[in-house]
């Protein structure tokens, strides 16, 4: 580990990179040694594959050691997005995380789940009230909704004055479920 930090005083990143991988070796896989690897990747070189890589080894215990497996979902977040999901629900089943909150609702918002992103970010808002992102997203979350809801209305309308207010009904119903 000396050797990679005296690479990294040096911005030596190719140096740093080979010696954390054979203190990784050396360590035969102590978390300390990866948790400092999987640090550098992402701080130094956003090497977030790699950390995808690194963290997806069998070897490697996540359901131990909670850091670790959030840096895992958010390096799966980063490269294939979607893949992130499964990770951050199993996250919060131990932990609230507001970072984990918002990106499992800026998932769902991709999903066209906002009423339930929403709820998410709404949540990690609370949690983190300085997140511009979280704040970003809910106010796309809640835009949506707005508009989503807008359009329904104009749906029953139009249904309404053609006469088929059960299809009116249901418009309304689902505009007011949009909220």
């Amino acid at each position: 580990m000396d050797a990679a930090q005296a690479a990294l005083d040096n911005y030596d990143f190719e140096r740093a990179t080979a010696a954390y991988r054979l203190a990784i070796r050396c360590s035969k896989g102590q978390i300390d040694t990866i948790s400092a690897f999987t640090l550098f990747l992402e701080e130094n070189l956003a090497d977030y594959e790699e950390i995808a890589e690194l963290l997806s080894s069998p070897s490697i215990d996540l359901s131990r050691h909670i850091n670790l497996k959030k840096k895992y979902a958010h390096a799966l977040f980063h490269v294939g997005f979607r893949e992130a999901k499964p990770h951050y629900i199993d996250i919060l089943q131990t932990e609230k995380d507001a970072l984990v909150l918002s990106r499992l609702a800026a998932i769902e918002m991709d999903d066209g789940d906002f009423l339930k992103a929403k709820e998410k970010l709404e949540s990690s808002v609370r949690m983190a009230p300085s997140d511009t992102e979280a704040q970003a997203l809910l106010a796309q979350c809640t835009q949506t909704l707005a508009l989503n809801a807008a359009e329904l209305m104009l749906q029953a309308q139009g249904a309404f004055e053609s006469g088929d207010l059960e299809a009116a009904r249901l418009a309304c119903e689902l505009a007011a479920n949009t909220r």
